[in-house]
Formats: structure tokens, C-alpha cells, sequence
């Protein structure tokens, strides 16, 4: 079986060179500059961490790739690399997804949800944990009346991994921040959001170029169980990922079912999978992976068991109780809340250590990324990875760093800043250097106590068709400070780019842009 980093070298640098050649625009070759740099970031964390550090990889260079063909139109460069970039996640998710237990196990009829009106709803106690010395076993019965305590016992005694918190974070703003495109699906269908993103998670990897039934592609009907889904219809066109999700819900019946208490979740959630999981008494990987619920053993084919396999999926429950831990969703039964800001910062403070960074360009940390996405949802033009631009001297020195947990926050204004002044410029705008650490700032002769330092500077240039002059730039950054009063900070004129950053009082070089201002 193929390691996602023999599939990663298949965007060798030869193609995507050739790529930047082929490229129509100077945003096609950008990015695909930065996915050169992404890419040998994804083979050396997949080569410490495997399968799960290679995840949040994936979903990074899907939405680079997705963000750039959106902002420039027509880029078939872009969209070639981009079909290779969603096959080879499959093609690992497939190699690690937790294989379904259908064929060892009967399962109850449908009629099972059913058979009676819904019970008052019932949520999990609140309190302190109790924790738990093993993995606890599980019921063998089938049957949802006979397992509903033990769904609210687990969740009330979740852990997540401590080596896992991180990127349990990060799919938890994957799955928030896609919430409209699952609410869209749910809305007709009676659905929670949140059970969706549940299942997209766990069939497809959060991949939406596949179908939900089973992370087959959407290019044609599915070939794994079930196959041939949906029937509708026979592309080409390929199937929309909404199209295609409906019917897997619809194929399920979990269309138009009244009762979405914890434990009935969490019952569907399983029998998605499959029950077969409980003839061994084990926890299913398929809900409980990633926590202190599951050690091992594993469905690692349809209806295969090996009791030494280990999932390398995060599971659906685990997932979900992220979700209602940040105050993300609040599940039926319990009381509503305000909303409130969610705060990642535990996890950040205990998760491992990343890989060095590779020479040159800005580059994927997950950390980073989910605190980012979290904390700045109202930026929409720039990815996360953007400001964790080096600028070109650390390309030839390599004495830069990415900016400590403690100094994120600075980068909050910035950011809106940025947002702002890309909105009123009206095109694309690429950073070339944000974060400057001290030995790297004292390399390159920069001022000693520069904004830069503090992770609240960016250096910038337009870029695109008919990009303008850093002049034409630096007159939108001056007419922003002094005529709308957006913001106060400094504003540098250079021959190629523009520096900004927010120290919270006006400060211009050189001066004359501000007095050409009409």
C-alpha cells in the first residue's frame, strides 16, 4: 500500500514548475510557488506523523487551491493540481478510514427509531469527570433502549488525546467554518449541521470533491458500498457534493426524523459505520478514536478485524464533543447559552512541538491555522499561512521563525487591517514578510524596536492584472488613516512594496504620498 508521501511526490517540482510556466497569471504562479514550498512541509510532517499530520496538509493546499481559483476565475493550471490534490486525499483516507463492520453483523431494522415517541430529553451529567483507569467495554446488544445511557456515561467521560487536542481543534474549525455549506444540506432534510460534518468527516476527510456516502469521487456514481449512488442521474457533470450528500442522508432515512438527542447521535453515528464493533465489546474507533474511550483495534477492511490495528481517524463523537466544549453548537436538551469567543488556547499551550519549517515562503501550522480561523473568521482574503510569510532574505539565512503563541493576538488588527485595505484596493494582494523574529530582524538591518518584531507589521504588494504602483497603494493605506480614520499606524513607501502596521499613532515614509492625497 502506497504512504501518502509516495502519493505527495506525485506533484513532483518538475510539474508544478512546468505549471508556473504554463500559468495564465501572476496569481496562478503565487500560488502554486507557495504550493512547492506546502508540499515539501506535507511530506516532512507525513514523514514524523504519518496519516494525522498529514491531514490538516491536505485541507490547507484544497483551500489555497479552491481560494485562488475563486478570487482569480478561470485557472486550469490551478484546477489540474487541485484534481491531484483531492485524489490523493482520497486515495489516503481511504487507506486509513475506519472500514465498515457490515458484513459480521446484523443489525436492527430501521424501525427502530420508530417504535416509539421520543423520550424526554436526556443529556450527560455535568461536573467533574469521572475517570477511567481502562477502556471501558461495551454492551452487545443492538438495540438503542439498552444503549442510550452508556452514549451519555462515554461522552461524560471524553478525553481527548493529549498529543491529539491540536489537530481535534483544528477539525473543529473545519467543520465550523464549512457549517452553511452542511446547514444548506440539513435545512432541507431536517438535519443538525453538525451530525453532517460528523460523517463528511469520517467518510471523506472533510473532502468535498467526494461523495459522503463513502469518499468515492463525485465524477461518477460511487464504486464502494454503496455502490452506484446516487441513482438519480449519470455524470457527466459530476455530481455536486450537496447533491450528492442529500441522497446519502436520504439513503440512510435520516430525513425528517424528529428526535436529535446526544445519545440518538451518537446510535446513528455507529450504525453508519456499522455494530459490529459491539460483538467484541469495544468502543468503535468510529466514535471514540482520539480519545482516553479507545486504545486499539480496528475493521481494517469491510468485515476484517484486527485486533493490533490502530485508527489514525479522529472519531465522530470526539469530534462533536470539541464542538460543544468550545460553545460551537449546544446539543438538544441542554440549555441555551450566549454565544461565546472560543478560545483555543489550551490547546495550543499543551500541543507537541511542530517539525522545522522548511527554507523559504510561508508555510502550514495547524496550531496557528485553527486559532486564526477561530479568531478571525471576518477575514476571508487571506489564508491563515499568509502571515506566516518569512520575507525573502530567510530564503538565502533561514533565521527566521514563526511568531510565538504569546504575541498572536497582536496580529488581530493587523489582520482586519489588511482585510480592509484589500477590499479597498479591489485586488489580490500577496504578504511578503509579517513576523520577524530578533536574530532574523538584526540580519537584515531592521530597526530595533520594529513593529515587525511584535507580529503587528506586513509588508505588501498588489498583485494580479493591472496591479497599480506601491505609489498607487500607499495613497489607499494614507486616505484610510487620515480622510476615514479605519485606523492609526505607520505606512512606508518602497520601491516594490508598501509597509503597514497598527501601533495605534500615524507615522509616514516618506511624506509625500499623504500630501498628494486628493
Amino acid at each position: 500500500m502506497p504512504s501518502s508521501t509516495d502519493l505527495l511526490r506525485k506533484l513532483s517540482d518538475e510539474e508544478l514548475l512546468k505549471a508556473i510556466i504554463a500559468s495564465k497569471s501572476s496569481q496562478e504562479m503565487d500560488v502554486i510557488e507557495e504550493i512547492l514550498v506546502a508540499r515539501k512541509m506535507a511530506a516532512l510532517q507525513e514523514a514524523v506523523g504519518d496519516f494525522i499530520a498529514a491531514t490538516p496538509i491536505f485541507l490547507d493546499l484544497t483551500k489555497k487551491l479552491t481560494d485562488a481559483i475563486a478570487r482569480i476565475g478561470h485557472a486550469p493550471e490551478l484546477e489540474k493540481i487541485l484534481a491531484v490534490v483531492s485524489q490523493l486525499q482520497q486515495t489516503v483516507h481511504q487507506d486509513n478510514r475506519n472500514s465498515s463492520t457490515d458484513k459480521v453483523v446484523k443489525e436492527p431494522k430501521q424501525s427502530d427509531e420508530t417504535q416509539e415517541p421520543p423520550k424526554p430529553k436526556t443529556k450527560p451529567k455535568s461536573g467533574k469527570k469521572t475517570p477511567l483507569d481502562t477502556v471501558p467495554k461495551t454492551t452487545k446488544s443492538k438495540k438503542f433502549e439498552n444503549l442510550e445511557q452508556e452514549y451519555l456515561n462515554f461522552f461524560e467521560s471524553l478525553e481527548i488525546d493529549e498529543e491529539r487536542r491540536a489537530l481535534v481543534s483544528h477539525f473543529a474549525v473545519k467543520a465550523h467554518n464549512n457549517r452553511k455549506t452542511y446547514a444548506g444540506v440539513g435545512a432541507n432534510l431536517g438535519i443538525p449541521w453538525w451530525f453532517i460534518a460528523a460523517i463528511h468527516m469520517m467518510e471523506s476527510g472533510f473532502n468535498f470533491k467526494t461523495h459522503l456516502h463513502n469518499g468515492d469521487p463525485l465524477t461518477g456514481v460511487t464504486k464502494h458500498v454503496p455502490k452506484g449512488r446516487p441513482k438519480h442521474r449519470t455524470p457527466p457533470p459530476a455530481f455536486t457534493w450537496s447533491e450528492s450528500a442529500e441522497d446519502a442522508l436520504r439513503l440512510k432515512k435520516f430525513n425528517d426524523l424528529d428526535d436529535w438527542s446526544l445519545a440518538r447521535v451518537l446510535y446513528r453515528l455507529e450504525r453508519y459505520n456499522g455494530l459490529g464493533y459491539r460483538n467484541r465489546q469495544l468502543p468503535t474507533p468510529y466514535l471514540w478514536s482520539f480519545s482516553n474511550l479507545y486504545q486499539k483495534g480496528k475493521f481494517v477492511q469491510d468485515g476484517k478485524f484486527s485486533s493490533d490495528a490502530v485508527s489514525k481517524q479522529c472519531g465522530a463523537a470526539v469530534l462533536i464533543w470539541q464542538l460543544r466544549d468550545k460553545k460551537l453548537i449546544t446539543l438538544d436538551g441542554e440549555d441555551q447559552e450566549e454565544p461565546k469567543d472560543v478560545d483555543f488556547k489550551d490547546d495550543i499551550d499543551n500541543a507537541k512541538p511542530l517539525p522545522e519549517p522548511p527554507v523559504g515562503g510561508p508555510t502550514v501550522n495547524p496550531t496557528f491555522a485553527a486559532w486564526f480561523a477561530q479568531n478571525l473568521p471576518d477575514v476571508t482574503h487571506f489564508r491563515p499561512s499568509e502571515f506566516l510569510a518569512k520575507g525573502a532574505s530567510h530564503a538565502s539565512n533561514g533565521l527566521n521563525t514563526d511568531p510565538p503563541p504569546e504575541l498572536w493576538p497582536s496580529v488581530i488588527p493587523l489582520a482586519r487591517v489588511m482585510e480592509a485595505i484589500r477590499l479597498e484596493i479591489g485586488k489580490p494582494i500577496k504578504l511578503l514578510s509579517v513576523y520577524r523574529g530578533p536574530a532574523y530582524n538584526a540580519a537584515i538591518g531592521g530597526a530595533s524596536k520594529s513593529q515587525h518584531m511584535e507580529f503587528t507589521a506586513a509588508d505588501f504588494a498588489v498583485v494580479g492584472d493591472n496591479p497599480g504602483k506601491p505609489r498607487d497603494w500607499a495613497k489607499v493605506v494614507d486616505r484610510m488613516r487620515w480622510h476615514d480614520r479605519s485606523f492609526k499606524g505607520g505606512r512606508g513607501l518602497y520601491n516594490t512594496f508598501v509597509h503597514v502596521d497598527v501601533r495605534g499613532t500615524n507615522a509616514s515614509w516618506p511624506n509625500s504620498v499623504k500630501r498628494d492625497l486628493s
